[in-house]
């Protein structure tokens, strides 16, 4: 009943906890415990204890286990247990009813090494916490069994491991103990520390010595552990070092080290730790031993060439030099060798070079054996000894001056000079400039490189910052630089570095710093560093005048030019850089200044320019002598020397003064050389008396390599082509022995070669006329600013010039500057300094200067070895000089007056007067100081073979304009003719300019005409007539005394006896000129003049077809009143031509011979016929047609001009005269008109029918020339041939 009881009590109560969601919860031995879970169905469980009754429900236990160490893991290491925790759940017993039983690895209960140090309940959740007592536990497997000591059946159990020993271990990054940069090619050592090592692993150390650690080292993931290091150990450090040997050493990078402990009584068996270290790159040392550069010395010279011509054919030369062979155009040749003649080679009709020895001896073949030649044409080939024998001199002139081919045929060997530029290396340890180049030499030692390493080694030149100067960035031979190192061990890792560059280029963007990369492997950069320099630019000037040689105002024969002509001086104003000539300048701004003395700048103590107060610069003037000095004799014991001098040419005076005065006054500086000595007196021997030793002297040039060898020159002469300066010297060795006697080079070759001994050479050695040295003379020049103690005066002077400056062509620097005289300058030397931008000229000196920074010394840009000639000079200033003056007159025009017509004559009996244009050329001033004129007029006479002065017969006027900025100006001399003071003849006007004793004289011949007589023209009229009433018109109104009738293209009848009327009618004289018909006189087919005219001329050729000549044709009574025979000669007419009077008598003979009748008839029937065919064609005849032997054609209506026409005609074969018409619009040059004649083509045997064919073949040519030319000369032709002129 209980039970049930209880039984419904605990439904009940289920019941009621479920609904109400109550938990009774009674840990006491006597007290309820109910626990109702979460859900339904849970068991119910209730522990009820009193008087040993029990009731008991419960759910099963389970453990699960949490470890704990020392490292702050889970882990139980055996050197490193901190607490095992067994954690048992549903446990609702309390604590202490629990039991703990620890079952080791071999299955056996360990109750060593386990002690339960905490027991506690959490609920139903039992904790058991476990220490470690006694040694280790040995490694394996725990089993943990928890036992309800009241109901041992409630169990449960929970194993754990026990592991090795903690495997646990830390390193640091590795420090390096040899140097801090870890240098690959040195021996290193890195360290490395272990720390954090487990107790017992520590132990394990201390015994072995970290034997049980491995070292691995990777570069780029590959092991070079044992191939590029060595690995020790001691009880608490790991040492890494390098090998250094050239293959074994480790390159420069960062390397990975892994560090790896391995023990299988550890946990885990294995552990690696990881770090890095960096190897350096290599340390090279390079240290600068030494440095040198010599610079290259370029200069145009002459370069002989033997150019081996062998043919010259089709405008094309073959030849050869320097064993290369060409064919060349001759202009491609003569362009590249400017100098070479090639008229001086001979060739056949093949082109093959041949030799002519002489008219008759003429060598065309040579082999070496034979010779083959033609002799008076004949062609024979005959053996080298025979042709010798007989033609010795031939023989040695064509084996001189001609080779032969392989074929036999003949070389001619032309020698020719080019001029090229040349270079040679300066001895001096100078700067390399870009426009000059150079070879620069650097030593250096190194430290760090094995000798192996200079295999294959190949260093280059790159411009520092600079990669577009040379193509690719580095500078090679395409740049003109040329590099060679050479390598010396001089132990295992040093040695010498020895490199040297060719710089051969002169472009001026090459300037700047370089350097020789040293491609070590492994290396930082390493590198040689060399400078090329861009040099500080100078000038110096030069002057040369214009003598105008390719016009008529050349000047020719005089070494300078007049003040007064306009003779140009161009100043050339040469930059040099680099130590060469620049072709060009810069734009820069040129000024001048010109003064008649030299001109200084007055300078304080501490040598600062002193200026006025207007801030310019005070000037002071000097002159400069110059003088030879010749030595006598030197005491070196009291200084004393003795010696003859001439000042500026004059006579050579004694003069003995100390050393320290003789330099003082005759500026023996630094321009001189010391020989060695303590001065330049040291140059030049002296015997034990001190008297000079004429026969030697210690001149010396100072070799390339520093050596001194004395150098004897002898002469300085022109050489035998006269192309150059031959310089004669005698060379010696260092010891003193003569190494060449009468050695022999040019100027050029020499300048560049002995630049010291140039120097002296052309600026203070003194030759004799044969240009043998004058040994113990030497020359030179010092300022005087002073004479007699007063101070030099001088002034500026460059207003009287016209300075220009080329700024257009830069390119221009021979005539940078153009100087002119304004007007007129006197007789002198002008001094001419030219400031360039900022580059002073008047005080300039050519010098070395001293840095202002630095304290060192500069070298002049114009220096001392390439222009020792310049040297202490002042290159900016130059000197102009002018001769006396040069002046030119000259009458440019005549003009001759009178008061009765326009004609350019003068007449003795008619007022009137000459006026002559005077040119004055390069003449300023017309009077002197004093107001009086400097010109003086003169008139003289002829009077037979005399001139006699008649100025005062006549009135001259002098009008005198002198030019302002022009060179000439035209003044006039008019002189005035008073009828009755003066006569006819010939006259001359004589015109002396004299100024300062300098006169120049022009003179003019003219003439006095006889009587004046008023001609008056009668013309024809528009239709081509002579108007006979207007002719008596004109003769009423002006009265003439006579009436000349005649004409020369007249085509119409001339009434002669209507002029008789007329002139008598006023009282005048008839004159007929029938010149051109006489021949139609005389054959009846014109009326004659004879009976009408006072006088009658004609020729005798025209119409009356005799020869070339003349005939006047008057009564006796006639000649006699007018005096012909006297008036005609001896006046006009020369000695008397027997066969042209000869031919007249013949030509007259003809005349009176009945065909000439004929043939003037024909003559004026053919020319009506031409004239008629003509107007049938469209032609106008002047006057409508012809009645004598000619006409003239108008031909305006073709618009065409004389000059045309007659052209035109001419080259179809037929000739005529261009002529003017009446009222001709046309100039008589070129006419409107043409004239036709018919007296030749009717003397061949024209008709009147071939007329018409001429009259066709002209207006064909007229009309269209171009179409019709070929056919009007066959019409022409035709003709001829019918009638030939010889059959």
């Amino acid at each position: 009943m209980k039970g049930y009881a209880v039984k419904l009590f605990t439904i009940i109560t289920f019941i009621f906890v479920y609904f109400i969601g109550v938990s009774i919860n009674n840990n006491s031995e006597n007290s309820l415990s109910l626990a109702y879970p979460n859900k339904i169905g849970e068991v119910l469980n209730v522990n009820l204890t009193q008087k040993g009754a029990a009731l008991y429900a419960s759910a099963a236990l389970s453990a699960s286990v949490e470890t704990k160490n020392t490292v702050n893991s889970t882990t139980l290491y055996r050197d490193k247990i901190d607490s095992v925790t067994i954690k048992v759940s549903n446990a609702d017993y309390a604590e202490n009813i629990y039991t703990l039983k620890i079952t080791g690895p071999n299955g056996v209960v360990d109750t060593n090494n386990w002690s339960v140090v905490d027991k506690y309940k959490t609920g139903k959740t039992l904790y058991i916490k476990l220490k470690r007592s006694g040694d280790n536990p040995s490694v394996g497997s725990y089993k943990a069994t928890i036992t309800n000591s009241r109901y041992t059946s409630s169990k449960t159990s929970v194993s754990f491991t026990v592991y090795g020993y903690y495997n646990y271990f830390e390193i640091t990054d590795p420090s390096i103990t040899s140097n801090t940069h870890g240098y690959s090619n040195e021996e290193n050592c890195w360290e490395l520390d272990l720390k954090g090592l487990a107790d017992q692993m520590y132990n394990k150390v201390s015994s072995n010595n970290l034997d049980d650690f491995n070292v691995t080292i990777k570069y780029n993931n590959s092991n070079v552990t044992n191939s590029k290091f060595t690995i020790t150990k001691n009880k608490e450090k790991i040492y890494i070092r390098n090998k250094t040997g050239i293959f074994s050493r480790p390159r420069s990078g960062v390397y990975e080290v892994t560090v790896t402990h391995t023990d299988d009584e550890f946990e885990p068996s294995t552990v690696s730790k990881k770090t890095s270290f960096t190897v350096g790159l290599k340390n090279i040392k390079l240290v600068e031993k030494s440095s040198e550069s010599h610079r290259y010395v370029r200069q145009m010279m002459d370069i002989n060439y033997v150019l081996n011509i062998e043919s010259i054919k089709n405008s094309n030369v073959t030849y050869s030099v320097n064993n290369t062979k060409y064919t060349q155009s001759i202009n491609e040749f003569q362009t590249k060798y400017e100098r070479a003649n090639i008229n001086d080679v001979v060739v056949n009709a093949d082109g093959l070079v041949i030799y002519n020895y002489s008219d008759s001896l003429v060598i065309t073949g040579y082999n070496g054996k034979n010779i083959t030649y033609s002799l008076n044409g004949v062609s024979q080939t005959e053996d080298v000894s025979t042709f010798k024998t007989k033609y010795a001199d031939a023989y040695t002139k064509l084996t001189t001056n001609y080779g032969y081919t392989a074929d036999g045929n003949l070389i001619y060997k032309m020698n020719c000079l080019v001029a090229e530029e040349v270079k040679t290396l300066n001895n001096k340890n100078l700067t390399i400039f870009a426009l000059s180049g150079g070879i620069i030499t650097k030593t250096y030692t190194y430290e760090g490189v094995r000798e192996e390493e200079f295999e294959n080694f190949q260093p280059y030149i790159v411009k520092n910052n600079d990669t577009k100067t040379c193509e690719g960035g580095v500078c090679g031979e395409k740049d003109g630089f040329k590099l060679s190192c050479q390598y010396t061990a001089t132990s295992t890792l040093k040695g010498e570095i020895k490199c040297t560059v060719d710089y051969d280029n002169t472009l001026e963007k090459y300037t700047g710093v370089y350097k020789i990369i040293l491609p070590f492997e492994d290396s930082s950069e390493q590198a040689i560093k060399f400078e090329i320099y861009d040099q500080n630019t100078d000038y110096y000037l030069t002057s040369q005048f214009d003598k105008h040689l390719d016009s008529n105002d050349k000047l020719s024969s005089t070494t300078l030019p007049p003040g007064n002509k306009r003779y140009e001086y161009y100043l050339g104003l040469y930059l040099i850089k680099g130590g060469k000539k620049v072709e060009t300048r810069t734009e820069g701004t040129l000024s001048t200044r010109i003064f008649d003395h030299h001109v200084d700048v007055e300078k304080d103590q501490d040598g600062n320019p002193l200026v006025d107060s207007s801030g310019n610069e005070i000037l002071k003037y000097y002159d400069v002598n110059s003088y030879q000095i010749r030595l006598n004799s030197y005491n070196a014991g009291t200084g004393k020397v003795n010696f003859n001098v001439s000042i500026n040419g004059s006579a050579f005076e004694t003069k003995e003064m100390t050393y320290n005065d003789f330099a003082t006054l005759y500026e023996i500086d630094e321009k001189f050389p010391t020989c060695g000595g303590s001065n330049f007196l040291s140059c030049y021997k002296f015997d034990s008396n001190g008297n000079f030793v004429s026969s030697d002297d210690n001149f010396f040039h100072t070799d390339n390599d520093g050596a001194k060898n004395k150098m004897l020159i002898k002469s300085f002469k022109s050489n035998s082509a006269g192309t150059d300066i031959d310089v004669v010297y005698d060379l010696y060795n260092v010891d003193g022995t003569l190494k060449t006697a009468n050695a022999t080079m040019s100027l050029t070759e020499f300048k560049s070669k002995y630049p010291d001994m140039y120097g002296y050479l052309v600026t203070k050695f003194v030759y004799d006329a044969n240009g043998n040295i004058i040994r113990g003379t030497f020359s030179g020049e010092y300022k005087v600013y002073e004479i007699n103690g007063k101070k030099i005066e001088g002034k500026e002077l460059t207003k009287l010039f016209d300075i220009k400056v080329d700024y257009d062509n830069l390119n221009n620097v021979d005539r940078a500057i153009t100087i002119l005289p304004k007007t007129e300058v006197p007789k002198g030397t002008y001094y001419v300094y030219t400031k360039y931008d900022t580059m002073e000229a008047i005080g300039y000196i050519n010098k070395n200067t001293v840095d202002p920074i630095t304290g060192e010394e500069v070298e002049a840009t114009i220096s001392k070895d390439l222009y020792p000639e310049m040297w202490l000079q002042n290159v900016h200033m130059t000197s102009i000089s002018y001769s006396e003056p040069d002046y030119d007159l000259e009458i440019s025009n005549v003009v001759q007056s009178n008061v009765r017509n326009d004609e350019n004559k003068a007449y003795y009996n008619v007022n009137g007067n000459i006026v002559f244009d005077l040119n004055t050329k390069y003449i300023y001033s017309d009077t002197d100081s004093s107001g009086n004129s400097r010109f003086n007029v003169k008139i003289y006479q002829k009077n037979e073979n005399n001139y006699v002065d008649v100025t005062s017969k006549f009135d001259v006027e002098e009008e005198y304009n002198m030019p302002v900025e022009a060179t000439s100006a035209i003044s006039k001399i008019k002189l005035n003719i008073t009828p009755g003071k003066i006569s006819v003849g010939d006259y001359k006007i004589v015109i002396t300019y004299t100024k300062d004793g300098i006169t120049d004289t022009c003179e003019k011949e003219f003439n006095i005409s006889g009587k004046y007589f008023n001609i008056v023209p009668y013309g024809v009229t528009a239709d081509g007539f002579i108007d006979y009433d207007e002719v008596l018109r004109i003769a009423k109104e002006c009265k003439p005394k006579m009436i000349i009738a005649g004409a020369s293209a007249y085509a119409r009848t001339i009434d002669f006896k209507k002029f008789r009327e007329i002139c008598d009618e006023v009282g005048a004289l008839l004159m007929v000129d029938m010149a051109h018909i006489a021949g139609l006189v005389a054959g009846g087919a014109h009326p004659s003049p004879i009976p009408y005219a006072d006088v009658t001329t004609t020729t005798t050729h025209k119409t009356l077809r005799g020869p070339r000549g003349g005939m006047i044709l008057a009564s006796a009574e006639a000649a006699e009143k007018f005096k012909l025979n006297k008036a005609v000669f001896p006046g006009i007419q020369g000695g008397p031509l027997m066969h042209v009077i000869a031919g007249k008598a013949v030509c007259l003979k003809e005349a009176l011979d009945p065909s000439f009748k004929v043939y003037a008839e024909n003559v004026v029937k053919n020319a009506s016929a031409l004239a008629n065919g003509l107007m049938n064609r469209g032609f106008d005849i002047v006057s409508g047609g012809t009645d004598n032997h000619l006409m003239l054609v108008n031909l305006l209506s073709k618009g065409k001009t004389g000059k045309e026409v007659e052209k035109l005609l001419d080259a179809a074969n037929i000739t005529c005269n261009k002529n003017t018409i009446p009222n001709d619009p046309a100039s008589p040059f070129v006419t409107s008109g043409i004239r036709l004649g018919t007296a030749a083509v009717t003397t061949r045997g024209f008709n009147e029918a071939d007329m018409d064919v001429v009259a066709e073949a002209i207006a064909m040519l007229v009309d269209d020339v171009d179409a019709n030319q070929a056919k009007a000369m066959e019409l022409v032709k035709g003709l001829t041939d019918k009638y030939p002129l010889y059959e």
